[in-house]
């Protein structure tokens, strides 16, 4: 019911300013004309003194004289008073146009360090609010990409900053959160997530020892943090992959072996018989499943298990109904065997990829060739009839004719969606809610050929993985965008609206969910978890038990998977 697929800022400033010269002003200089005018003045009482007998009318005349002197003389001081006058503004003049020069000067200036220091480049201004990559504006000037990380200070553009540059302490060198997931699962009422340190952290139902920490006696995630309550368990050595079922969890330790917990209900745990593990002991003390070989990867759906073994053989175990395991029986197998005790599914060459779902199950081989086994009600293995494949016949009779190669498939409630190598989504099976999203609720995979089927409409961008839930179907796209339709039931869409999609549009007509790039993309019956390109978990959907992490009872109806940010899953 759930199958996993990959994909996978900063600082301050200055400013600068122009500066101007001071104007120069002339001196004055009088007394000159003054003391020409007294020298004449001495001259006519001189010539009084001499001429005793000269006669009133020859006075006279001398004062007449005097007087034309006098006026003269006046003349004088105000033709020098006026080239005085002349001499200041010359001076004013002078004074003007070296203040002007100057000015020129400074614009010279101002024009050779604009040269100097284009705009957008390294330390110089910014070219209307941006710079050249890599460098970033910050006060108008571009400055390098983290430049003022490791500072302590949160500056422009840095998501966090720990006052130092090492990588892996929850601030990365570049101002970034931390990592913190490979891979996430999505298990019918928990979800668990593996950490960048090879830890596994799981969160939801406590119960049957499905999360694997034995002191815990509550759900977690439902009205908290899981990061309050969690620690990673104890496997006994570094795991590789994880996946979650309905009340048990398995995961791949480094050198290929495989553990189990929880519920054993048919011997999903492998062990051989039907006990809980993880309610009062840790994984490590259940041992090791065996299940003939090293395990390369796996998957788990409600009441079943499988791995790929390295070489391509493919075992499953669990509840046999309808003969989704796979061993052209309904045989429950790991209750009181192991799996390595029977034979690994047949089909005609290795195996690459596997997705076990409600009531049937679909595997891709090395070559891209697609076989689904199990139920049939609905056309969901794509043979174009509705009899059950694997309950006495090879699963090998199961091969799906879609026309074209595939990567990977999913395997839902009562359908099925295939990847095909071109990056192209097709689906088929039950279409009740819009879940093939064709827009129409029509049964595909009953009668006729699935290789007329089209793509499913996506955007014109191509998918890099499919998830299927009960009713739901999401696809990863190579921007990193995810796609989801069918069922809206508790947010499993994720696009904050109660409206179905799929059965009268295509996902296309709607936006993509509203959440960072996505890398990796799981699904169940109700909830849809993802690790973004950033290593953080984000989950949408029924919160019930607390499977998505969020003190919140769902994440998809009221608000975007983007407004709750990551699950908070590391103490």
């Amino acid at each position: 019911m759930k199958d996993t697929m990959r994909r996978g800022t900063v600082a301050l400033a200055t400013v600068w300013a122009l500066a101007c010269t001071d104007d120069t002003t002339g001196a004055d200089e009088i007394g000159d004309t003054d003391s020409s005018s007294e020298d004449s003045s001495d001259t006519d009482s001189s010539s009084e003194d001499a001429s005793d007998t000269d006669s009133s009318s020859e006075e006279s005349s001398d004062d007449e004289s005097s007087s034309e002197d006098s006026s003269e003389s006046e003349s004088e001081s105000e033709e020098s008073s006026d080239d005085e006058s002349e001499s200041e503004e010359s001076s004013d003049d002078e004074s003007e146009s070296e203040s002007e020069s100057e000015e020129s000067s400074d614009d010279d200036s101002e024009s050779e360090e604009s040269s100097d220091c284009p705009p957008g480049t390294l330390d110089c201004p910014c070219d209307e609010g941006s710079c050249e990559s890599p460098l970033l504006c910050a006060d108008d000037i571009c400055i390098p990409d983290g430049a003022l990380c490791g500072d302590g200070n949160l500056d422009l553009g840095e998501d966090c900053d720990d006052g130092n540059l090492v990588d892996g302490d929850g601030c990365e060198s570049n101002c970034v959160e931390s990592p913190e997931a490979l891979s996430v699962t999505a298990g019918t009422y928990h979800s668990c997530a593996l950490s960048l340190d090879a830890s596994v952290y799981c969160w939801g139902r406590f119960n049957e020892g499905r999360l694997g920490l034995p002191a815990l006696e509550q759900d977690v995630g439902d009205d908290e943090e899981p990061s309050t309550l969690l620690q990673p368990l104890n496997l006994g050595a570094p795991a590789l992959a994880v996946a979650a079922g309905g009340a048990h969890t398995c995961a791949v330790l480094e050198g290929g072996n495989l553990v189990c917990w929880g519920w054993a209900f048919s011997g999903v745990l492998g062990y051989g018989n039907t006990e809980v593990i993880g309610d009062d002991e840790d994984p490590v003390d259940a041992g090791l499943v065996d299940v003939g070989g090293a395990v390369e990867s796996l998957a788990a759906s409600h009441t079943t298990t499988c791995v790929i073994l390295e070489g391509g053989a493919l075992r499953c175990w669990g509840i046999g109904t309808s003969g989704k395991l796979g061993l052209g029986n309904e045989d429950k197998i790991g209750d009181d065997e192991t799996p390595s005790s029977v034979d690994p599914v047949d089909l005609p060459e290795p195996v690459s990829f596997v997705s076990p779902g409600q009531e049937h199950t679909c595997a891709v081989t090395e070559s891209g060739q697609l076989y689904c086994w199990g139920a049939n009600t609905s056309g969901q293995l794509g043979l174009g009839h509705t009899q059950n494949i694997g309950d006495d016949e090879s699963p090998s009779e199961g091969l799906v004719e879609l026309g074209e190669l595939v990567s990977q498939v999913a395997a839902g409630g009562s359908h099925t969606c295939a990847l095909t190598q071109s990056g192209g989504v097709r689906c088929w099976g039950l279409g009740s809610d819009g879940q093939l999203g064709y827009g129409n609720t029509q049964t595909i995979g009953d009668e006729g050929d699935l290789s007329l089927l089209a793509d499913v409409e996506l955007g014109g961008v191509a998918a890099t993985g499919v998830v299927a839930g009960q009713l739901h179907t999401c696809a990863l796209l190579e921007d990193g965008d995810v796609r989801c339709w069918g069922s809206s039931d508790s947010g499993t869409l994720g696009l904050q609206d109660y409206q179905t999609v799929g059965d009268d549009e295509t996902p296309a007509a709607f936006d993509p969910v509203e959440v960072d790039p996505i890398d990796m993309i799981a699904s169940t019956r109700n909830h849809v978890c993802t690790v973004t390109q950033g290593g953080m978990v984000v989950c949408w959907g029924l919160n019930n038990y607390g499977r998505i992490g969020y003190p919140i009872w769902s994440v998809g109806l009221d608000q975007a998977p983007a407004d709750v940010g990551a699950v908070s899953f590391i103490p």
